[in-house]
Order: C-alpha cells, then structure tokens, then sequence
C-alpha cells in the first residue's frame, strides 16, 4: 500500500474527501517526523514507537580493496512494533 491507497483507504472509512484524508496522512507524517527531528518518540499504543537511535563512529572494510575506512557517527529513525501489531501479523 502507497500514500494514495491510503489516502484512499481513509477517505473511504471516514466517509469524507480525499482532500481531508491527504491532509490526515499528511499531517500525520508530518508531526512523527518533526518529534523525531527534535530527538523525541511517538508512542501508539497497540501499533508501536516511533524513535531515534544514535549510532556510533566505526572502522570497517572496503569489500574489493580491503583497506580499512571510517564509518562517522548517524542518527537514524527506528520503529518498534507493538506485541498487539506483531500478534495481528503473524
């Protein structure tokens, strides 16, 4: 499923238009993406939590030379999914 499906999908729940069901996702990704930005998580509870893990500097390996380099230090977003999600899933 892509942003228009469920776009679609919503609009077709809630019985309104696709123009305010955009603006729901819209405004959805929008406000996970700006607290995750800030460094915070978002909690759902039954679907799971939004949040940023840090990872440190590292030394690897270049695969086709073998000569070592540096992997710098990243932030990078995470999801964990609920007990509930995984349950529904599987």
């Amino acid at each position: 499923m892509n942003k228009v499906e469920l776009t679609k999908r919503i609009s077709d729940e809630l019985g309104t238009t696709h123009d305010v069901a955009a603006k729901v996702v819209d405004t959805f990704v929008g406000t996970v993406k700006g607290e995750l930005e800030r460094g915070g998580e978002v909690r759902i509870a039954g679907f799971g939590t939004f949040s940023v893990v840090e990872h440190a500097p590292r030394k690897a390996r270049n695969p086709q030379t073998g000569k070592p380099i540096a992997i710098p230090a990243r932030t990078v977003p995470r999801f964990k999914a609920s007990a509930k999600l995984k349950e529904a899933v599987s």
